[in-house]
């Protein structure tokens, strides 16, 4: 079934958002709310608010879409001002076509791919240049409801099966989880504990970032990493190398996360150097398994957290009186082998899951898909 279409900009009307500026934000709930791409694009979490003036409001059921950042992107459901990245898109005329409808419409493929074809950039991406051929069906008013009825009747199904997996995947990664709790809790109570700043247990590297003239891309020197964000599930990836690095971790290091968000722990593969934002522990391998250190580490990632801190770090101190259980070596490894046995087993669980949702997700897109070819209704 096909409908007549129109241009976007003949039937809506597209309003862009405002920078106030760096200087206007602030976490403390002071002004209104700043929308910015990210917070569509669920990239970030952390709410900001300005105190900025000529801003661009949207009420809790415009629309909202992005052009720049993450270009495509259609949400609705925030209020506050938004960014310059973000357009408020409305109907015309509401005897033509719904709000409702026009949510829908612009996720559709057809839509979605001309943004991709008109959009250019390298380290941001823009696709403003896609607005003027971006079209919209136009089915008679009644067929627009009927569409917008079934598309929700759907959709609230997919979501409740969402929901269902994602409570599963939380229960999943309490399995391990308690598992660690229960294990090294254990150990404390069987074998006392140490400091991991004794000389005889752990060395302590604290991480330090060489001038950024020495950062490349092309390999050079060695790895880079600067915290959290080149974490993987055991290992870091690089993205950097430097040139000239200053402080060193070696294989079989455990590297810690020690600027926010703090706690998190990789294993070193190969030697790198590391910026302030990590601190590599060095275990005494006739004392300590660096295996059964990160593993302990995995199990107190959320006591480092401090309620109220705005810029929660990691100091050396703390990490010299951390206390770590310590039993014999052969006893350590029975507990490493058992844990990343079960970690393997619950990486696998995870990634199922995690399938289920992305094929969720995808069926969405068929559905939006069939109910604009009109195969939905009948």
């Amino acid at each position: 079934m096909t409908w007549p279409t129109k241009k976007l900009v003949e039937v809506c009307e597209l309003q862009r958002g405002s920078e106030p500026g760096s200087k206007t934000y602030n976490d403390k709930g002071e002004g209104i709310r700043f929308i910015r791409v990210a917070d569509i694009s669920k990239q970030t979490t952390a709410p900001i608010w300005t105190t900025g003036k000529n801003l661009i409001i949207c009420k809790r059921d415009d629309i909202l879409m992005t052009f720049d950042g993450s270009p495509g992107v259609v949400f609705r459901g925030l209020e506050g001002a938004i960014s310059s990245g973000i357009r408020i898109i409305k109907p015309k005329n509401n005897k033509e076509l719904l709000g409702n409808f026009l949510f829908y419409a612009l996720q559709i493929e057809a839509v979605q791919k001309i943004v991709r074809e008109h959009t250019f950039g390298a380290s941001i991406l823009h696709a403003s240049k896609s607005i003027p051929y971006i079209e919209i069906p136009l089915p008679p008013l009644g067929i627009q409801k009927r569409i917008v009825a079934r598309i929700e009747e759907l959709f609230e199904k997919i979501d409740k099966a969402k929901e269902l997996r994602q409570k599963a995947q939380e229960e999943t990664n309490q399995i391990f989880q308690s598992a660690l709790q229960e294990i090294f809790s254990k150990a404390k109570k069987k074998w006392g504990v140490k400091k991991l700043g004794d000389p005889n247990v752990c060395e302590i590297i604290m991480g330090q970032s060489p001038p950024s003239s020495t950062y490349n891309k092309e390999k050079i020197g060695l790895p880079f990493y600067q915290g959290k964000k080149d974490f993987g599930i055991l290992y870091p990836t690089p993205s950097i190398w430097c040139s000239a690095p200053i402080k060193i971790a070696k294989p079989n290091d455990v590297l810690i996360s020690v600027r926010a968000p703090i706690g998190s722990v990789n294993l070193c593969k190969e030697i790198s150097a590391i910026g302030r934002g990590l601190a590599a522990l060095r275990p005494n391998l006739q004392k300590l398994n660096f295996h059964f250190l990160f593993f302990y580490l995995k199990s107190i990632e959320m006591n480092w957290i401090r309620p109220g801190t705005t810029f929660p770090e990691i100091k050396r101190k703390d990490l010299e009186i951390l206390e770590i259980p310590l039993p014999p070596l052969p006893e350590q490894k029975k507990i490493v082998d058992y844990l990343d046995d079960l970690r393997e087993k619950v990486e696998k669980l995870k990634q199922l899951q995690q399938k289920q949702l992305e094929e969720l997700n995808e069926l969405k897109n068929s559905i939006l898909d069939k109910a604009f070819k009109g195969e939905l209704i009948k």
